[in-house]
């Protein structure tokens, strides 16, 4: 079976069945030659069943974007990597031609008939001439589910499911004589890649080992879980699979289901006793979950986690909660549900970071009125005792300087190098807005930094007129002299600022001041 899309066609409409009359080629059609003899003719044939099965699941296609996991990218090439193997003898046909020209005009193509009558190759050529002549992406799908998980809006994709009427039902026969823990070149097992749930109670039955892992150390059930497949995981877990199985990295499955974002998942793995809080590199499943709740929007796995007693001030190795990681990516949602929850508001990092200072620096000013509201320390400072309002202060945005002096911020609170907001704000991009909010708040505009520099320094040595003049008229000192004997018209000087010298001598005679 192929499916084309491209980005005239961001759905597919209609199913069409190749079957070659006779009259329409005297040539045979075999394809592809195995050990140099031509395979016959066979009848391309689907049934009504096969092909409202294939409507149904196209006609349910979404657009996410979703990132293809990296055992079935492994898949995917070796996949390819076999299919152009077996290209080397293609015998170019008219049914090529004809299969060709139908896929352009149609999304799908559902090749069948008897095995050997070259419906793979077929398939196989004409997805790589997609790909040559139209910059076509192929896509080897294992079931028809793939489609949906992997399809990319806007882009050209060709999709093949080779076997696809043996994707559905197992010959079971062939499984006796298999190894059936067998594991590819990333470890996987054929229970790993089961997504389907009729085959993985196939290989179960035929006793394949359930909590086998691959050079990840991930087991059947943390792929299932990452892969969003809710049935087979159903299936492995009423066969016992152990659930709580880590990774090499220390991840179990239930961290795996919230990085997806199913929140049946998660659901099933609770219920079945999932260990629900730290794990040895100390991200727990509700970092994870609050993480994937941000960039997806959907926060029913945070809450799932949270009803069932999740810790929600358990920190990260860097001290980072789950409100942090909420914060750091401005989810109001999923912060305002930690904080019902009472998650720690003024909890700091190991570089004593505050949510609010992390609100700050990332400029979410709805974040951070959520967190003011909600008792956070307007004036913790972090290691370098930088506080919330001098870090607003140096993002130049003015909206979230109000909201901060609205919750009374220390206008004055300087940090370890006498760098106070009115500093920042001085050497922020000429911003008249945010320093004249400052000087009309009574930030103190002699204030002197470890080298002695006071604001006026700053705006001079950045060239900011506008700035010195609302500096002067809110009494800046002109006689000051920083740690290395400069005063402002010293400074003015150096750079040749005449408008600011003219300035200076507007203050007082120039005399008494250089």
């Amino acid at each position: 079976m192929i499916k084309s899309q491209n980005v005239t066609h961001p759905s597919p409409q209609t199913i069409s069945n190749f079957v070659p009359d006779k009259g329409e080629d005297d040539e045979n059609i075999a394809t592809y030659r195995a050990n140099e003899k031509p395979v016959t003719e066979g009848k391309q044939v689907a049934s009504d069943a096969d092909e409202q099965e294939l409507k149904d699941n196209f006609m349910n296609l979404k657009t996410d974007i979703l990132k293809v996991p990296f055992h079935i990218k492994v898949f995917q090439d070796e996949t390819l990597e076999d299919w152009e193997r077996k290209l080397n003898k293609i015998v170019i046909t008219r049914a090529i031609e004809f299969i060709h020209n139908k896929i352009l005009n149609k999304n799908v193509i559902v090749i069948t008939g008897p095995t050997g009558s070259g419906k793979s190759a077929i398939a196989y050529y004409v997805a790589f001439r997609l790909q040559k002549e139209s910059s076509f992406t192929i896509i080897p799908t294992r079931h028809s589910e793939d489609i949906t998980n992997y399809y990319v809006q806007g882009t050209k994709q060709v999709f093949i499911i080779d076997d696809f009427i043996g994707k559905y039902a197992v010959d079971e026969t062939n499984i006796d004589n298999a190894d059936i823990n067998i594991q590819d070149k990333s470890g996987c097992t054929p229970l790993h890649l089961a997504s389907n749930s009729a085959v993985a109670k196939v290989l179960l039955d035929y006793n394949a080992n359930i909590n086998s892992v691959d050079a990840f150390g991930r087991s059947p059930v943390y792929l299932a879980c990452s892969t969003n497949q809710e049935k087979v995981l159903a299936l492995l877990i009423e066969k016992n699979a152990e659930i709580n199985q880590k990774t090499k990295t220390g991840l179990r499955p239930l961290h795996a289901a919230c990085q997806s974002g199913s929140s049946g998942i998660v659901n099933m793995l609770i219920k079945k006793g999932a260990k629900i809080n730290r794990s040895e590199p100390g991200i727990t499943p509700l970092h994870e979950a609050c993480k994937n709740a941000c960039k997806n929007e959907r926060i029913s796995a945070v809450q799932i986690l949270l009803d069932n007693e999740a810790n929600v001030n358990e920190a990260d190795k860097h001290g980072w909660t789950a409100l942090f990681f909420s914060c750091a990516r401005g989810c109001r949602a999923i912060v305002d549900v930690l904080l019902q929850h009472d998650a720690n508001v003024n909890i700091c990092d190991e570089d004593t970071e505050s949510p609010l200072i992390l609100a700050c620096k990332e400029e979410y000013t709805d974040v951070v009125d959520l967190l003011l509201s909600s008792k956070a320390n307007v004036n913790a400072c972090d290691k370098d005792n930088c506080s919330s309002l001098l870090v607003a202060c140096k993002t130049g945005n003015v909206d979230l300087v109000s909201l901060l002096l609205k919750y009374s911020a220390d206008i004055n609170l300087a940090n370890k190098n006498m760098i106070t907001p009115l500093h920042a704000a001085c050497m922020n991009n000429n911003n008249i807005k945010l320093v004249l909010k400052l000087v009309e708040n009574n930030a103190n505009v002699n204030a002197a930094d470890k080298n002695g520099q006071t604001p006026l320094f700053k705006s001079i040595v950045n060239g900011y007129n506008d700035i010195v003049d609302i500096l002067l008229c809110h009494g800046a000192f002109i006689d000051m002299c920083d740690t290395y004997g400069l005063s402002p018209v010293a400074i003015a000087n150096i750079a040749g600022n005449t408008t600011v010298i003219d300035a200076l001598r507007q203050q007082r005679p120039i005399n008494k001041i250089d």
